[in-house]
C-alpha cells in the first residue's frame, strides 16, 4: 500500500488467510482474523478510491460486529467520500468511453481504479484542468510531476544520452503512475463545496473578506513595536516607554477596524503605559490607564487579561491612599482562578486595607486566608507576614491573649528565618503587649476597688457580715494602698 499497489496488498491478504487465517493475530480466533482482514480489505479499496467497495466491506464489518468502532467509521467516510465525488444527481452527464467507441464490451470491470494505470502509456498525460487541480492540491510537488512528464515524451533523447536510460523510463513511468493515482485519491477526498469558485449567494449579499494583505504588514509592524516597548520598558526607561506607546497608539487607531487583535493591542499599549507610570510614582496617571485596560477588556470579552488588570488597579488605589476602592478591586479579583502565593498576595494585600480603613475583623479573616495559604505552600515568609498582621488586628481589638499569641508565633518564625531584625522588633512588640496587659490588669483593680470603697459613706467602714469577708476587704484595702504607693 505504501507504494500504490493495492492489487498485490489484497493478493497478500488472501494468501494470508489462505496459509493460516491466525497469522494475522497470535494466538486469536478465526473469526477475530477474518475481521482483520475484512478491515484491511476495506481500507485497500478506500485508499484506492474504490469508494463503493470499500462501502460494502466496511458494512459487511459492521454487520457482523456492529459495536466495532473502526467498521462505523469507515461507513461514514466512505459514504462522505462517495457524496464528494458524485454529487447532486442533476450534475451527472453520461458520456460514452473510447472502449465503447471501439467496440469493447467489457466495460465494466471489478478491477480497482489503479489498475487501469498499470499498463501505462505516454498519451494519458495529465489534462490541464487535472494539472491546475494538481498545483492546488500537491503544491511544490506539482513541479516534480511536470518534470517527469518531460522525461516520459524525451523517451528518445534519454537514449540517446543515457546508457540506463530504460531503467530511468521503468523508474519516470513507475512514479508518474503513482502520482496520478494519488493525485486521484487526493482529488475525490477534496469535498465538491470545497472545490466550488461560485458562490450562490445573492449578488446583494457581500462575503465577510479577512484582512488584506497589507493590513497583515500592518499588524505584523504593529507587533514588532509591541515588542520593542516591552524590551525598552525592560531596560528601566520609562520615559521612552510612554513616548513609544504615544506614538504607537496613533498608529492603530489608523488600523482597519475588521482586524480582531485591534481591540487586544490597544488594552496591551494601555498596559505598558500604565506600569511605566507606576513606577515613575505618577499613580493617578497610572490609575488612569489600568482603568482604560478593564474597560477595554471587559468590552471586548478579553476574559484572561481581566484578573492581571484587577490586580494592578488595585495598585494603584492603594497607593494613592484609596483604600476603599484598592480593596473593592481586589475583592473582585478573587472571584477569578487564584491559587498559591498569588492568593496569598491578595488577601495579605485586602488585609492591610482593611487594617487602614479600621475593618479588623476583616483583616484578621483575610490575615487567616494569607497564613492558611502560606502554610499549605511551606513558604515561612508569607506565614511570618500574615502572622505579624493578625497579631496586629487583636492588638487594635485589644485581644491582648490572641496579640501575644501570635506575636510568639511570628518570633518563632522569625527564628527560624534567622531574621533577626524582624525577631528584635517582634520582642520588643511582645514587650509592648505584656505591659498592656499589665496596665489593663491595673486598671482592672482599680476599678474593683472603687466599686468596693463606693458601696460605703466611708472608705473604711464596711457591713462585715462573717469573718472571712472581713479578711477579704482588709486584703483588697492593702493591696489598694500598695498599688498607689507604687
Amino acid at each position: 500500500m505504501s507504494i500504490a499497489q493495492p492489487l498485490e496488498s489484497m493478493a497478500d491478504i488472501e494468501t494470508a488467510l489462505e496459509i493460516d487465517p491466525l497469522s494475522y493475530k497470535v494466538r486469536c480466533s478465526p473469526l477475530i482474523a477474518f475481521f482483520k482482514a475484512t478491515f484491511q480489505m476495506a481500507e485497500i479499496y478506500y485508499q484506492s478510491t474504490a469508494f463503493e467497495s470499500a462501502l460494502v466491506y466496511f458494512h459487511r464489518g459492521r454487520n457482523i460486529r456492529p459495536a466495532a468502532r473502526d467498521f462505523v467509521l469507515g461507513v461514514t467516510k466512505a459514504e462522505t467520500a462517495i457524496d464528494n465525488v458524485i454529487g447532486e444527481a442533476t450534475g451527472v452527464k453520461f458520456t460514452v468511453s473510447k472502449d465503447a467507441q471501439d467496440g469493447d464490451t467489457n466495460i465494466l470491470s471489478t478491477e480497482l481504479p489503479g489498475a487501469f494505470f498499470a499498463n501505462f502509456k505516454p498519451d494519458a498525460m495529465f489534462s490541464k484542468k487535472h494539472l491546475r487541480q494538481l498545483k492546488r492540491l500537491m503544491g511544490k510537488s506539482y513541479y516534480a510531476v511536470r518534470h517527469i512528464e518531460q522525461l516520459l515524451v524525451a523517451e528518445e533523447r534519454l537514449q540517446m544520452y543515457l546508457k540506463n536510460s530504460t531503467e530511468i523510463h521503468a523508474l519516470v513511468k513507475e512514479a508518474h503512475r503513482y502520482l496520478r493515482i494519488r493525485s486521484e485519491f487526493w482529488r475525490q477526498q477534496e469535498p465538491m463545496y470545497r472545490r466550488a469558485r461560485k458562490t450562490t449567494e445573492p449578488k446583494s449579499v457581500k462575503e465577510e473578506k479577512g484582512p488584506s494583505r497589507g493590513d497583515l504588514k500592518a499588524l505584523q509592524r504593529v507587533l514588532h513595536m509591541l515588542q520593542d516597548i516591552n524590551d525598552v520598558q525592560q531596560t528601566g526607561d520609562h520615559e521612552k516607554t510612554l513616548r513609544l506607546c504615544l506614538g504607537l497608539r496613533k498608529d492603530v487607531k489608523s488600523l482597519n477596524p475588521g482586524i480582531l487583535e485591534k481591540q487586544e493591542i490597544m488594552a496591551d499599549i494601555w498596559a505598558f503605559e500604565a506600569v511605566s507610570h507606576f513606577q515613575l510614582q505618577n499613580f493617578q496617571e497610572a490609575r488612569d490607564c489600568f482603568g482604560e485596560q478593564l474597560k477595554i477588556c471587559r468590552d471586548e470579552g478579553l476574559q484572561h487579561h481581566i484578573p492581571r488588570c484587577l490586580e494592578n488597579l488595585g495598585r494603584a488605589y492603594a497607593k494613592l491612599g484609596s483604600y476603599r476602592s484598592a480593596e473593592s478591586v481586589w475583592i473582585e479579583r478573587l472571584r477569578y482562578d487564584i491559587t498559591g502565593l498569588d492568593k496569598a498576595w491578595l488577601h495579605y494585600e485586602i488585609a492591610l486595607c482593611d487594617m487602614e480603613l479600621g475593618k479588623y475583623e476583616d483583616a484578621i479573616v483575610h490575615g487567616l486566608a494569607c497564613k492558611k495559604t502560606a502554610e499549605t505552600e511551606f513558604d515561612l515568609n508569607w506565614e511570618l507576614k500574615a502572622g505579624v498582621l493578625i497579631a496586629q488586628a487583636h492588638f487594635a481589638l485589644d485581644n491582648l491573649s490572641e496579640a501575644q499569641f501570635y506575636f510568639q508565633n511570628a518570633q518563632y518564625t522569625a527564628y527560624v528565618l534567622n531574621n533577626q531584625t524582624v525577631e528584635r522588633l517582634l520582642t520588643e512588640a511582645l514587650e509592648d503587649v505584656d505591659k498592656a496587659i499589665e496596665t489593663n490588669e491595673r486598671k482592672a483593680v482599680e476599678e474593683e476597688y472603687e466599686r468596693l470603697f463606693n458601696q460605703a459613706e466611708h472608705p473604711m467602714l464596711f457591713t462585715i457580715r462573717n469573718r472571712n469577708q472581713g479578711l477579704q476587704c482588709l486584703s483588697h484595702v492593702f493591696f489598694y494602698i500598695y498599688v498607689q504607693v507604687i
